[in-house]
């Protein structure tokens, strides 16, 4: 597993994945996709199955399933340690595929152990909630999570239901039901959240993007199934970079779609292959400034 590193310029390679133009990230309706800068780590053997992916400043934190464990990287891609280990007891995973950077720490979505765990910003264990005192009883696998700015964790079990706890786990509300109309999800697999707060969900179920405001009120809905450009065939990850555009990784397509803020189709990049610049299966995308990573299966 790689994570690819893409920059807002269009064919530059940055040794080291330094980045000094951001002229991609500054236009507000860019006429070129992101260019390759680089690929991290080096050795096949880093990461085994990874899934999520998460940036905040100079953190990276990938999800390392396979391994039981949170990668930690620079956003150069050069190695900052991990935490985690297998297990089930506080502080051990069982195949997590979600992690989230929050003001305070990491919140991971410990899907094996049908929990969702808090670390601080150096990775030793915070807290952990099982979702039971929701709705819907105890988490069964929880897909993937997210944290907003008052630090609220958004959690959804590849469902037809988003919830929403509070920092330390507490249950506060929900949103989502079965179906395929607006507000409605056949799975929910992925999330993100923008500058406002609002909540971005993922449903390769439908093929579509929708936008719910921080109380889980429906937005607007985008995409459906297909290959043309605004359309998905089976996407897997959504990020949101600091201009709020929502970025899409499509694992039929094998590549990244990038929307703005109402969902207006902007760009795409990435091809079938295994060449630089080139996707098999992309997972997870994040991004930070002129920055996109995407975890790609490869």
């Amino acid at each position: 597993g790689m994570s690819r590193l893409f920059d807002g310029v269009t064919g530059i390679t940055l040794a080291g994945g330094l980045v000094l133009s951001a002229g991609w990230a500054v236009a507000m309706t860019p006429t070129a996709p992101p260019g390759f800068v680089t690929e991290f780590p080096t050795s096949d053997t880093t990461l085994a199955a990874p899934r999520g992916i998460a940036v905040v400043g100079n953190t990276v934190a990938v999800a390392d399933t396979n391994h039981n464990r949170i990668a930690l990287f620079g956003a150069d891609g050069t190695d900052a340690g991990d935490f985690g280990e297998t297990g089930s007891t506080r502080g051990k995973f069982q195949l997590p595929l979600d992690v989230a950077i929050s003001p305070t720490g990491f919140v991971v979505a410990d899907t094996g152990n049908d929990r969702v765990q808090r670390f601080d910003t150096e990775g030793e264990f915070v807290g952990k909630f099982n979702g039971s005192d929701s709705p819907f009883g105890a988490f069964d696998g929880p897909r993937a999570v997210a944290v907003d700015s008052t630090g609220r964790i958004i959690v959804t079990e590849a469902s037809a239901e988003v919830q929403i706890y509070s920092r330390r786990g507490k249950f506060l509300d929900y949103f989502g039901e079965s179906g395929v109309g607006d507000g409605q999800f056949l799975w929910s697999t992925d999330l993100a959240v923008d500058s406002n707060d609002r909540i971005i969900v993922l449903d390769p179920g439908t093929d579509r993007v929708q936008v719910f405001d921080r109380e889980g009120s429906h937005e607007l809905t985008f995409g459906r199934a297909g290959l043309d450009d605004g359309e998905f065939s089976w996407p897997t990850g959504v990020a949101v970079d600091d201009f709020d555009r929502i970025f899409v990784a499509d694992t039929n397509r094998d590549d990244v779609q990038v929307f703005d803020r109402n969902g207006v189709f902007l760009t795409k990049f990435g091809t079938s292959g295994s060449a630089t610049g080139q996707f098999q299966d992309p997972e997870a995308v994040a991004a930070r400034g002129p920055l996109v990573f995407i975890v790609d299966a490869l």
